[in-house]
């Protein structure tokens, strides 16, 4: 035995574990005898089941095997579906040959993007995952591989071949400190029985040393890091705090995050898939409700920054094992106080762009300049002056100070921010790598550029496939031939504007798929069938869909960067605060985009014939211009790609972070 009980305790834990394994397998043999009525046979391509080999090699003769065959698929970062978008371009993948099944028996409420037929759904296709894995075996897709539990699966074999020869070197080497004297039950595979036999020698033994009762046994100690995430409530906010901590779960088995969210959050969120290492911890609805928090911001913020921090010291208080590291929005700089207060290191992390982030770290160069509060009759005048951000009309500086209430508690915020013991930035170094290099030497602490973009948890067994005919529908559009629409989950225009853009879009002729919100049953009667109009998508799997050729965005930063990983060209229309900076990058640095709305503000409208005039052209890949930015879009895809890949800036940055988490774990 490879590593024996050393304590009853342990003997009689082992003992359980095979019998329960032991039922498992009965129980699968049980259900796959002949003539079970919940057997069944499938015979489409797309999810045949593994047929044993019931030859035998010396015999030449049929054998009675049962036994389904195993196969185990490398590990990778995103689901299989998500893959094919991304490579069904390119010249090494196969597409399948048309399912033989006959139409007739086939679900039709299932649509394989890799068949192009319904049947079962893309991302459970069998062909789909052993081509995939065919192409990792050939050298290709390795930025798709999850490289720590490849590296396992791939060395698994070797790992178990080398220890059963030291444990053949060793037989003769007793461990240490193993008890001098076990007492042995007779029975079970040991006397040709099986493990259910031992069952009534073992219930007496169980119930005179329950597991509550073996304190006095102790295990190996463990060293875990036990995370708390703060985030600011708000999608914006908490979405890519979330996916983070699904990247450092995934990346570390030592690490257990309490990801703390109001009651009225953990609504919206409570049943997303996530790993077991995350788990929820909730807080009183003490601030104003997100469905109505757009109607007083001031109020929003200032209840944020004063009314969450009791609630969360309480719950902070009752939490095991100890706290080791606090990761907490910068805004809710009251965090970085009750850190420091208790010894424990703080991560300050900043969901906006970088560039956002300096901009109000430098406010006291625009004060200096008299642009802080900004003055509308200056609105064209350049400002050339802080550190890492390219020259641009004082217009395109979105924090203006005209707000006086949360100005005062953004300032409060950013001041608390060099007494955090950690930075983290959502954003890719080359990017805006000016803009990290500043705040690397302004902060003496770390300063982290990490973003994945897509997590590995997001879409799994329990993703909902019910609401998703919008994914049909995309799937019967040409290449690139659709106009993605989005305004974000937060701030709405006007009824006349929406208004504006709806019949611009029909005027122009081109394919749009528009995610309207709570407008969508009106828009979709002034649309009538030139798009589809849904209230809801999930937009990272529509971005990446090969009918898409343009975002059309309100520039919040989550979009800015999924836009940006999938290789799309934008249109831009910001309406306040950091959107404002993210379409001034798009356009201006990145130049990947053109603007909708050239003046700031919500009252400006922009006209239906300037919108059919703009889209029509932004649509029109024969266009020069449009091929140019098209050209970087692609780029900086490429960019994307490379910082998260293994040995990638991001990468890079994210292990380094693991690496200080290491240091703050507890002992067990």
């Amino acid at each position: 035995m490879k590593n024996p009980p050393k304590t009853m305790a342990e003997t009689l834990l082992k003992a359980q574990k095979y019998m329960n394994a032991e039922d498992a397998l009965a129980a699968i043999r049980d259900a796959e005898r002949p003539g079970d009525k919940g057997k069944k046979e499938d015979d489409c391509r797309g999810q045949k089941r593994e047929r044993p080999d019931r030859w035998s090699n010396d015999e030449g003769k049929m054998k009675d095997d049962k036994t389904p065959r195993t196969v185990k698929f490398t590990p990778l970062v995103m689901p299989v579906d998500k893959i094919l978008m991304q490579i069904k371009d390119e010249h090494y993948l196969k597409w399948p040959r048309p399912l033989h099944s006959s139409p007739n028996i086939r679900d039709n409420n299932k649509y394989c993007r890799f068949h192009k037929d319904h049947d079962h759904y893309t991302e459970d296709c069998r062909d789909l995952k052993e081509q995939i894995e065919e192409l990792i075996r050939k050298g290709k897709l390795q930025q798709y591989v999850k490289k720590e539990e490849s590296s396992r699966f791939r060395d698994g074999n070797k790992k178990q071949r080398d220890s059963s020869l030291r444990d053949k070197h060793n037989t003769s080497q007793p461990p240490h400190n193993v008890i001098r004297e076990i007492k042995t039950i007779a029975g079970g595979p040991f006397t040709s029985g099986s493990f259910r036999s031992l069952r009534k020698a073992l219930i007496p033994i169980l119930m005179a040393h329950p597991v509550s009762d073996m304190n006095s046994i102790k295990a190996k100690p463990t060293t875990q890091c036990h995370v708390v995430a703060m985030p600011s409530p708000g999608r914006g906010h908490i979405n890519p705090m979330m996916n983070l901590c699904k990247i450092l779960a995934s990346k570390n088995s030592n690490i257990l995050v309490t990801f703390v969210v109001t009651e009225e959050w953990l609504g919206f969120i409570g049943s997303d898939p996530k790993p077991d290492s995350i788990r929820f911890g909730t807080i009183p609805n003490v601030v104003p409700s997100e469905l109505v928090r757009a109607a007083d911001i001031s109020s929003f913020t200032e209840a944020v920054m004063t009314k969450l921090e009791a609630p969360f010291v309480r719950l902070l208080d009752q939490l095991e094992p100890p706290v080791t590291v606090i990761m907490a929005d910068t805004f809710l700089f009251w965090a970085v106080g009750v850190g420091n207060r208790r010894n424990i290191p703080v991560a300050s992390f900043w969901p906006m762009s970088p560039s956002m982030f300096t901009i109000i770290q430098h406010v006291d160069l625009l004060v200096k300049n008299s642009h802080f509060p900004s003055d509308s009759a200056k609105f064209e005048e350049h400002v050339d002056y802080i550190p890492g951000i390219s020259s641009t009309q004082l217009m395109n500086i979105p924090f203006d100070g005209r707000n006086q209430q949360t100005t005062k508690w953004i300032l409060e915020a950013f001041s608390w921010v060099n007494k955090a013991q950690y930075l983290l930035l959502t954003s890719i170094y080359e990017f805006e790598s000016k803009v990290f290099d500043v705040l690397k030497a302004k902060f003496s602490f770390p300063v982290y550029a990490m973003d994945q973009i897509v997590p590995n948890f997001d879409f799994g067994e329990n993703t909902n496939h019910s609401d998703n005919n919008y994914l049909h529908w995309l799937d019967y559009q040409p290449r690139s031939s659709v106009l993605y629409i989005s305004m974000g989950s937060f701030l709405s225009f006007s009824s006349a504007q929406m208004d504006e853009i709806a019949i611009g879009l029909c005027d122009s002729g081109v394919r749009f798929f528009w995610v309207a919100r709570d407008e969508t049953s009106r828009l979709k009667d002034v649309c009538g069938h030139r798009g589809l109009v849904v209230p809801w998508c999930d937009q990272l799997m529509v971005l990446s869909h090969s009918s898409i050729g343009g975002f059309w965005s309100h520039c919040g930063w989550s979009s800015t960067r999924e836009g940006m990983l999938c290789g799309l060209p934008f249109l831009t229309f910001p309406i306040i605060f950091d959107q404002i900076l993210n379409s001034k990058l798009i356009v201006e640095d990145w130049k990947i985009g053109w603007r909708v709305k050239q003046d700031v503000g919500m009252n400006n409208l922009v006209s239906r014939v300037e919108i059919s005039r703009l889209v029509q052209k932004f649509m029109n890949f024969e266009n020069d211009e449009v091929k140019e930015i098209r050209t970087r879009a692609s780029e900086f895809q490429q960019i994307c790609q490379r910082a998260i890949a293994k040995g990638g800036s991001s990468e890079t940055n994210i292990n380094a972070f693991i690496q200080d988490l290491s240091h703050s774990m507890v002992i067990e």
